[in-house]
């Protein structure tokens, strides 16, 4: 399988006309996979813009998911509601906690909660009930019974206060620590109790340093697709049994995995330079 990977776009194009020119069969067939790390939009949660023409590309591919960098979060939920519109493709993350809709969350409830994914059939890269929400905790695809394993995604995004700092009873969003609730819940898809084990890819937004924490607390196998430091990495890095991956910033480079299922460390590897 084929996955075609960017992060920290903010607004430029050059890697969507890239794979638009060159990938936009394949992803439309399900052969491969579009995923993106965050910060694809050129506006914040501080000053937003009306429209971001990039989700519309992004979305026309399809891309098949992205992370909620700290672009497309925003405190507002009729932004949020706005950005789901435009984007009609899965917003990924797996430590934010929704205080409207789960008043009393905590730690143990967020991980309990994200062990219900939103659970699309492969090879469908997106579907109409993909963006029904603001965000998802995880997302499975489920592969034929011939297949011994399904794909999980998970996303990070950036804690920005604290848990129960004087800002959640303004925005109602609570942050938890990422180290603390990808763990169990990469453990819990890899080795479920019941049903198909998951390939597991995370697709964070939290910058290389806390990726490389991160990285040995994963089951053997997890690919972390990262961002947030704009970090150009010419080649993945290996910690534990997970690997890093990063393409920089500005769509300047694409990354391409020939993702395999039977090895995912083995998996090849190239960025490509636009």
């Amino acid at each position: 399988m084929r996955i075609y990977f960017t992060n920290d776009m903010h607004g430029h194009l050059q890697a969507v006309e890239w794979l638009e020119r060159e990938a936009a069969p394949l992803l439309r067939s399900g052969e491969a996979l579009y995923l993106d790390s965050g910060d694809a939009l050129l506006g914040s949660h501080t000053v937003w813009r009306r429209r971001e023409p990039i989700l519309e590309r992004m979305r026309s591919l399809p891309c098949a998911a992205m992370a909620m960098g700290n672009r497309e979060l925003n405190y507002l939920r009729s932004v949020l509601q706005l950005r789901q519109k435009e984007r009609g493709f899965p917003l990924l993350c797996s430590n934010l906690g929704d205080l409207k809709v789960h008043p009393h969350l905590d730690l143990e409830g967020i991980i309990d909660l994200n062990r219900s994914p939103l659970e699309l059939p492969w090879p469908s890269a997106s579907s109409p009930s993909a963006a029904t929400s603001p965000w998802v905790p995880a997302l499975t695809w489920l592969t034929s019974a011939s297949q011994p394993f399904n794909l999980t995604l998970l996303g990070a995004t950036p804690v920005q206060y604290p848990p129960h700092s004087w800002w959640e009873p303004l925005f109602r969003l609570r942050f938890f620590d990422p180290l603390i609730v990808l763990p169990p819940l990469a453990k819990y898809y890899s080795q479920p109790p019941s049903g198909k084990a998951a390939r597991l890819i995370i697709l964070s937004h939290l910058g290389l340093e806390l990726d490389r924490q991160l990285a040995p607390l994963l089951p053997e196998g997890t690919w972390i697709l990262g961002g947030h430091s704009h970090t150009v990495l010419e080649r993945p890095q290996g910690l534990g049994g997970a690997m890093i991956a990063q393409t920089g910033s500005w769509a300047r480079h694409i990354a391409q995995i020939e993702y395999d299922w039977d090895n995912p460390l083995e998996s090849e590897y190239r960025l490509l330079d636009l």
